[in-house]
Protein backbone atom coordinates (compact mmCIF):
# COMPACT_ATOMS: atom_id res chain seq x y z
CA UNK A 1 0.00 0.00 0.00
CA UNK A 2 1.11 3.24 -0.70
CA UNK A 3 -0.35 6.62 1.48
CA UNK A 4 0.95 10.05 0.68
CA UNK A 5 -0.95 13.60 1.08
CA UNK A 6 -1.29 13.59 -2.45
CA UNK A 7 -2.82 11.64 -4.71
CA UNK A 8 -0.15 12.43 -7.35
CA UNK A 9 2.86 11.23 -5.27
CA UNK A 10 0.88 8.55 -4.49
CA UNK A 11 0.47 7.57 -7.94
CA UNK A 12 4.40 7.95 -8.55
CA UNK A 13 4.88 5.57 -5.53
CA UNK A 14 2.27 2.78 -6.83
CA UNK A 15 3.57 3.23 -9.92
CA UNK A 16 7.20 1.80 -9.09
CA UNK A 17 5.73 -1.40 -7.24
CA UNK A 18 3.42 -1.78 -10.73
CA UNK A 19 7.31 -2.08 -12.54
CA UNK A 20 7.75 -4.81 -9.56
CA UNK A 21 9.78 -2.33 -7.76
CA UNK A 22 10.13 -2.98 -3.71
CA UNK A 23 8.60 -0.70 -1.00
CA UNK A 24 12.02 1.38 -0.95
CA UNK A 25 11.74 2.03 -4.62
CA UNK A 26 8.21 3.54 -4.00
CA UNK A 27 8.90 5.59 -0.91
CA UNK A 28 11.62 7.12 -2.63
CA UNK A 29 9.30 8.21 -5.94
CA UNK A 30 6.83 8.95 -3.54
CA UNK A 31 8.83 11.15 -1.26
CA UNK A 32 10.77 13.71 -4.63
CA UNK A 33 7.42 13.47 -6.06
CA UNK A 34 5.52 14.93 -2.82
CA UNK A 35 8.16 17.71 -2.51
CA UNK A 36 6.48 18.74 -6.52
CA UNK A 37 2.83 18.79 -5.66
CA UNK A 38 2.97 19.72 -2.22
CA UNK A 39 5.36 22.46 -2.21
CA UNK A 40 4.32 24.21 1.09
CA UNK A 41 4.99 21.55 3.47
CA UNK A 42 7.79 19.15 1.48
CA UNK A 43 10.65 19.92 -0.23
CA UNK A 44 14.38 18.65 -1.19
CA UNK A 45 15.23 21.19 0.67
CA UNK A 46 13.29 19.62 4.24
CA UNK A 47 14.16 16.67 5.86
CA UNK A 48 12.69 13.02 6.67
CA UNK A 49 12.90 10.45 8.87
CA UNK A 50 12.69 6.80 7.23
CA UNK A 51 11.31 3.43 9.00
CA UNK A 52 11.66 0.03 7.57
CA UNK A 53 11.31 -3.47 7.69
CA UNK A 54 12.91 -6.11 5.32
CA UNK A 55 11.36 -9.21 4.16
CA UNK A 56 13.59 -11.31 6.43
CA UNK A 57 12.11 -9.01 9.21
CA UNK A 58 15.18 -7.02 10.03
CA UNK A 59 14.57 -3.36 10.98
CA UNK A 60 16.35 0.12 9.43
CA UNK A 61 15.94 3.60 10.47
CA UNK A 62 17.36 6.42 8.38
CA UNK A 63 17.92 9.56 9.73
CA UNK A 64 17.90 12.40 7.00
CA UNK A 65 17.14 15.23 9.30
CA UNK A 66 18.32 18.90 9.03
CA UNK A 67 21.80 20.02 11.08
CA UNK A 68 23.30 22.89 12.32
CA UNK A 69 26.56 24.03 10.80
CA UNK A 70 29.17 23.05 13.29
CA UNK A 71 30.02 26.32 14.41
CA UNK A 72 26.86 27.48 15.07
CA UNK A 73 26.40 28.98 17.85
CA UNK A 74 22.51 29.61 19.07
CA UNK A 75 23.52 32.31 21.44
CA UNK A 76 24.78 34.60 18.88
CA UNK A 77 22.47 33.76 15.85
CA UNK A 78 20.38 35.70 14.47
CA UNK A 79 16.33 35.38 15.62
CA UNK A 80 14.17 34.98 13.13
CA UNK A 81 10.90 33.59 12.48
CA UNK A 82 11.17 32.84 8.54
CA UNK A 83 13.99 33.35 5.78
CA UNK A 84 17.46 32.76 5.20
CA UNK A 85 18.72 32.54 9.02
CA UNK A 86 16.39 29.84 9.80
CA UNK A 87 17.59 27.24 6.96
CA UNK A 88 18.97 24.24 8.17
CA UNK A 89 21.27 21.97 6.14
CA UNK A 90 18.85 20.02 4.39
CA UNK A 91 18.67 15.99 4.76
CA UNK A 92 15.62 15.04 2.69
CA UNK A 93 17.76 14.14 -0.53
CA UNK A 94 20.52 12.37 1.55
CA UNK A 95 17.49 10.16 3.23
CA UNK A 96 15.50 9.27 0.16
CA UNK A 97 18.96 8.48 -1.43
CA UNK A 98 20.74 6.38 1.15
CA UNK A 99 17.24 4.51 0.72
CA UNK A 100 17.61 3.82 -2.52
CA UNK A 101 21.09 3.12 -2.66
CA UNK A 102 20.71 0.35 0.64
CA UNK A 103 17.17 -1.04 0.21
CA UNK A 104 16.20 -0.27 -3.51
CA UNK A 105 15.97 -2.39 -6.95
CA UNK A 106 14.60 -0.10 -9.64
CA UNK A 107 16.88 2.58 -11.11
CA UNK A 108 17.15 5.58 -9.99
CA UNK A 109 16.00 7.40 -13.23
CA UNK A 110 13.20 5.30 -13.30
CA UNK A 111 12.21 6.15 -9.95
CA UNK A 112 12.20 9.47 -10.08
CA UNK A 113 11.03 10.10 -13.55
CA UNK A 114 7.63 11.08 -12.18
CA UNK A 115 8.88 14.03 -10.01
CA UNK A 116 10.37 15.53 -12.96
CA UNK A 117 7.31 14.89 -14.64
CA UNK A 118 5.19 16.67 -12.48
CA UNK A 119 7.90 19.85 -12.13
CA UNK A 120 8.30 19.60 -15.94
CA UNK A 121 4.67 19.36 -16.99
CA UNK A 122 3.13 21.28 -14.28
CA UNK A 123 0.27 19.63 -12.31
CA UNK A 124 -3.18 21.41 -10.50
CA UNK A 125 -2.96 22.72 -7.00
CA UNK A 126 -4.87 21.56 -4.69
CA UNK A 127 -7.23 23.87 -2.03
CA UNK A 128 -4.81 23.19 0.61
CA UNK A 129 -2.10 24.23 -0.54
CA UNK A 130 -2.90 27.18 -2.55
CA UNK A 131 -4.45 28.38 0.53
CA UNK A 132 -1.55 28.09 2.47
CA UNK A 133 0.30 29.98 -0.62
CA UNK A 134 -2.07 32.71 -0.23
CA UNK A 135 -1.76 32.93 3.49
CA UNK A 136 2.36 33.02 3.25
CA UNK A 137 2.49 35.29 0.77
CA UNK A 138 3.02 38.40 2.75
CA UNK A 139 6.75 36.86 3.68
CA UNK A 140 7.41 34.71 0.71
CA UNK A 141 7.26 37.27 -1.94
CA UNK A 142 10.04 39.18 0.12
CA UNK A 143 12.37 36.44 -1.82
CA UNK A 144 12.53 36.48 -5.82
CA UNK A 145 13.26 33.29 -6.07
CA UNK A 146 10.41 31.94 -4.60
CA UNK A 147 8.21 34.46 -5.79
CA UNK A 148 8.83 33.42 -9.33
CA UNK A 149 8.87 30.09 -8.52
CA UNK A 150 5.47 29.66 -7.11
CA UNK A 151 3.30 33.01 -7.78
CA UNK A 152 2.15 34.68 -11.10
CA UNK A 153 4.12 37.39 -12.80
CA UNK A 154 2.26 39.87 -10.97
CA UNK A 155 2.62 38.17 -7.36
CA UNK A 156 -0.87 37.21 -6.57
CA UNK A 157 -0.98 33.70 -5.27
CA UNK A 158 -2.22 30.70 -7.53
CA UNK A 159 -5.73 29.34 -6.78
CA UNK A 160 -6.73 25.81 -6.55
CA UNK A 161 -6.73 24.32 -9.75
CA UNK A 162 -4.34 25.88 -11.55
CA UNK A 163 -1.50 24.66 -13.36
CA UNK A 164 2.18 25.14 -11.47
CA UNK A 165 5.05 24.58 -13.77
CA UNK A 166 8.49 24.11 -12.13
CA UNK A 167 11.53 23.37 -15.05
CA UNK A 168 13.93 24.70 -12.74
CA UNK A 169 13.21 22.17 -10.31
CA UNK A 170 12.72 19.43 -12.80
CA UNK A 171 16.45 20.04 -14.03
CA UNK A 172 17.41 20.02 -10.46
CA UNK A 173 16.25 16.46 -10.18
CA UNK A 174 17.99 15.50 -13.60
CA UNK A 175 21.37 16.66 -11.66
CA UNK A 176 20.57 14.15 -9.19
CA UNK A 177 19.79 11.39 -11.31
CA UNK A 178 22.97 11.71 -12.90
CA UNK A 179 24.96 13.15 -9.83
CA UNK A 180 23.43 11.03 -6.92
CA UNK A 181 24.34 12.81 -3.36
CA UNK A 182 27.28 14.49 -4.67
CA UNK A 183 25.32 16.46 -7.41
CA UNK A 184 23.53 17.92 -4.46
CA UNK A 185 25.62 17.78 -1.38
CA UNK A 186 29.21 19.18 -3.29
CA UNK A 187 28.25 19.71 -7.14
CA UNK A 188 26.95 22.30 -9.22
CA UNK A 189 23.31 22.43 -6.76
CA UNK A 190 25.34 22.57 -3.73
CA UNK A 191 27.60 25.68 -4.86
CA UNK A 192 24.94 27.50 -6.26
CA UNK A 193 22.85 27.31 -2.82
CA UNK A 194 26.24 27.76 -1.04
CA UNK A 195 26.51 30.94 -3.08
CA UNK A 196 22.83 32.25 -2.44
CA UNK A 197 22.84 31.24 1.45
CA UNK A 198 26.40 33.13 2.18
CA UNK A 199 25.02 36.10 0.12
CA UNK A 200 21.71 36.40 2.32
CA UNK A 201 23.44 36.17 5.37
CA UNK A 202 22.53 32.39 6.26
CA UNK A 203 25.41 30.02 8.57
CA UNK A 204 25.51 27.83 5.85
CA UNK A 205 28.47 27.31 3.72
CA UNK A 206 29.82 24.94 0.66
CA UNK A 207 31.78 22.82 3.52
CA UNK A 208 28.32 22.30 5.62
CA UNK A 209 27.10 21.16 2.86
CA UNK A 210 29.67 18.92 1.63
CA UNK A 211 30.07 17.16 4.77
CA UNK A 212 26.15 16.28 5.70
CA UNK A 213 25.76 12.57 5.33
CA UNK A 214 21.98 10.92 6.16
CA UNK A 215 23.01 8.56 9.66
CA UNK A 216 21.44 4.96 10.30
CA UNK A 217 18.77 6.08 13.08
CA UNK A 218 18.27 4.69 16.33
CA UNK A 219 15.60 2.09 16.84
CA UNK A 220 13.57 2.51 19.49
CA UNK A 221 11.02 -0.52 20.87
CA UNK A 222 7.68 -0.70 23.08
CA UNK A 223 4.69 -2.87 23.47
CA UNK A 224 0.78 -1.88 23.25
CA UNK A 225 -1.68 -4.44 24.75
CA UNK A 226 -0.03 -7.26 23.22
CA UNK A 227 1.40 -4.99 20.05
CA UNK A 228 5.35 -4.89 19.44
CA UNK A 229 5.82 -1.24 18.73
CA UNK A 230 8.97 -0.33 16.12
CA UNK A 231 10.12 3.52 15.90
CA UNK A 232 13.10 6.16 15.30
CA UNK A 233 14.48 7.68 18.22
CA UNK A 234 14.85 11.76 18.55
CA UNK A 235 14.26 13.54 16.72
CA UNK A 236 11.55 11.54 14.95
CA UNK A 237 8.57 11.04 17.62
CA UNK A 238 8.46 7.31 17.59
CA UNK A 239 10.00 7.08 21.19
CA UNK A 240 7.53 9.82 22.11
CA UNK A 241 4.57 7.71 20.47
CA UNK A 242 5.59 4.47 21.90
CA UNK A 243 5.88 6.15 25.60
CA UNK A 244 2.41 7.84 25.13
CA UNK A 245 0.71 4.67 24.29
CA UNK A 246 2.51 2.43 26.85
CA UNK A 247 0.57 5.34 29.37
CA UNK A 248 -3.02 4.69 27.66
CA UNK A 249 -1.91 0.81 28.21
CA UNK A 250 -3.50 1.74 32.28
CA UNK A 251 -6.69 2.75 31.30
CA UNK A 252 -9.58 1.45 29.20
CA UNK A 253 -10.21 3.60 26.46
CA UNK A 254 -13.77 2.72 26.48
CA UNK A 255 -14.76 2.97 29.87
CA UNK A 256 -13.15 7.28 29.52
CA UNK A 257 -15.42 10.02 29.95
CA UNK A 258 -15.22 12.84 27.20
CA UNK A 259 -13.05 14.99 30.02
CA UNK A 260 -10.91 11.84 31.34
CA UNK A 261 -10.18 10.54 26.69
Amino acid sequence: MVSTAHPLATEAGLRMLEMGGNAADAAVAAGFAVAIVEPTMNSIGGRNQILLRTGDGEVHGIDGTTQAPWDYDPATAERASYGYAVIGIPGAAAGLLKLHAEHGSLPLATIMAPAIDYAENGFRLLPADAARQASAADEALQFPGTAAAYYTEDGTPRRAGDILVQPDYAETLRKIVAGGHDAFYRGEIARTMAADLQANGAPIDLDDLAQYEAEESRIVLGSYRGYELLGTDLPAAGALVIQALQIMENFDPGSLTEPEW
